[in-house]
């Protein structure tokens, strides 16, 4: 079963703040960009309705004053402003209507042309006094060519009147209002063409950026996801991303890990049970074989003394025991890896458990002539485990040291507590393994002989205490070195939640 993914915490790099900032970069951008054309159309519309007024509105004005009754024109718009309104005919005033200011009867040729022109300042007899002369050729009813002169005063502000009346808004003052219109519109489409323009390319830009720190990690990431599908689990997705996207990557990583170590182990197990079938063949063969030939020879009465009809009776019962020890242990073994095997725990001191373990085994120690030193805990240590196969699996360890070591070896049982942990040892002086032997000394069918050889034991004593020590949530480890000794240590937690 897996364990539940430790994912990592949203940061604030992670791609939501991403597209957020950049959201926020560009409605920002674009406010600041409208404010500015906004300001930059407002003050260049000043300029040109100023410039549209004095360009066109006192021509538009003359314009509106030419009449071949030119007796008829109305100037009170000019009489309010201090202006006046001259007809010309051959060069000569032959008609004044308003309040004329200064002493001129005739023009010159060359003033008229920059009057009509649209260029003249012309000073009056009286140098104190300049005017401002604005003029417009025009016929009369029988056809004579007049010019239309309108004046205005200034004062030492200059053209102070002037502008008074360009910027009033009475009745019969005009401007051309159309050639203004297509004036604006056509600054207007240039402004925001550009404005749409500059935020389009700024937009792409951002986008770019931000499509770039997301699209990149998911191309990598969907190619980890279509590598793991076809069954490549060493594969692991390399690439840097923002902490939603680094989420799942390292999510599918340790996903691809865990299959990959589970397949592994799957492999494994089915090696395993490949060598576990034929151990158990080999095993099994040997005494079966025997056991048929001596009893062939019995039910044909091929053995006719008595004493030697016994000993191959012996030796039937012998063999006997033989294959039922190897089926015990092989069925112990087994149900172990059963869902349904569950432990017979009891709460008890250890201590004294550990005390009683080593007693019942000491006619075995003096027999083999081994030495033994007990060091064990002085008070008290409670422990919830299961008496029968903890006893079982000390029991081995004890067995397994009696078995492959010679006369004399010397046996050290200790039981410690270091904080919330109690360590168990069994620790002789013999003859050690060496490491190939270490390294598969916990599997099924490994014996310290390493030979296959039916008056030895099952191989599974170690594989069986390995297997109930981690039942109980604890673990149990090996040190040894070739000549020196072997010593097994047994750790179980106080508080392991069993």
């Amino acid at each position: 079963m897996f364990k539940k993914l430790k994912l990592n915490k949203i940061k604030p790099s992670g791609i939501f703040f991403k597209i957020t900032l950049g959201n926020i970069v560009i409605i920002s951008m674009t406010v600041f960009l409208f404010l500015v054309l906004s300001i930059v159309f407002a003050l260049f519309m000043v300029k040109v309705s100023s410039d549209t007024m004095k360009d066109n509105n006192i021509k538009d004005y003359i314009d509106s004053l030419v009449k071949e009754d030119y007796e008829n024109i109305d100037v009170s718009a000019l009489s309010k402003y201090d202006g006046w309104l001259e007809v010309l005919k051959d060069n000569k005033i032959v008609y004044i209507k308003g309040n004329k200011l200064d002493k001129v009867t005739e023009y010159s040729t060359g003033e008229l042309v920059d009057i009509l022109q649209e260029t003249y300042n012309s000073p009056s007899a009286d140098a104190n006094l300049k005017e401002y002369v604005f003029g417009k050729s025009f016929k009369d009813k029988a056809g004579n060519e007049l010019i239309l002169l309108v004046k205005f005063p200034a004062d030492e502000n200059k053209d102070t009147k002037l502008r008074s009346m360009m910027n009033s808004t009475t009745p019969g003052f005009y401007y051309d209002e159309k050639n203004l219109d297509e004036k604006i519109k056509k600054i207007m489409l240039l402004i925001y063409g550009g404005f749409f323009i500059t935020s389009l390319i700024f937009l792409l830009l951002i986008s770019k950026l931000i499509s770039k720190n997301i699209a990149n990690p998911i191309k990598h990431i969907i190619k980890g996801i279509e590598e793991i599908s076809s069954g490549n689990y060493s594969n692991r997705i390399n690439c840097r991303a923002d902490s939603e996207l680094a989420t799942i990557r390292d999510a599918l990583n340790s996903m691809s890990e865990k299959i990959q170590k589970t397949e592994e182990e799957k492999s494994k197990i089915e090696e395993n049970k490949k060598i576990m079938i034929a151990d158990i063949s080999h095993d099994l063969k040997t005494p079966i074989t025997s056991i048929e030939g001596y009893a062939i020879a019995l039910r044909d009465d091929m053995v006719a003394d008595p004493i030697k009809r016994r000993k191959y009776l012996d030796y039937i019962l012998k063999k006997s025991e033989r294959m039922n020890y190897l089926i015990d242990e092989l069925f112990s073994f087994s149900k172990m890896d059963a869902s349904t095997f569950k432990l017979n725990l009891e709460k008890i001191d250890i201590c004294e458990f550990y005390r009683r373990t080593i007693i019942e085994h000491l006619p075995e120690l003096e027999k083999s002539k081994f030495s033994y030193e007990i060091n064990i805990y002085d008070e008290p240590i409670f422990i919830n485990i299961d008496k029968q196969e903890m006893y079982r699996a000390i029991s081995n360890l004890i067995s397994n040291s009696l078995k492959y070591n010679p006369v004399g070896t010397k046996i050290i049982f200790n039981l410690i507590k270091v904080q919330e942990e109690v360590f168990i040892e069994v620790v002789d002086n013999g003859i050690g393994m060496d490491k190939d032997l270490q390294e598969v000394v916990f599997n099924e069918f490994t014996r310290g002989d390493k030979t296959r050889v039916s008056s030895g034991g099952a191989g599974l004593g170690l594989a069986i205490s390995k297997k109930i020590i981690e039942l109980h949530g604890g673990k149990i480890e090996l040190y040894s070195t070739l000549g020196i000794g072997t010593s097994f240590k047994i750790s179980l937690m106080l508080k392991h939640n069993l």
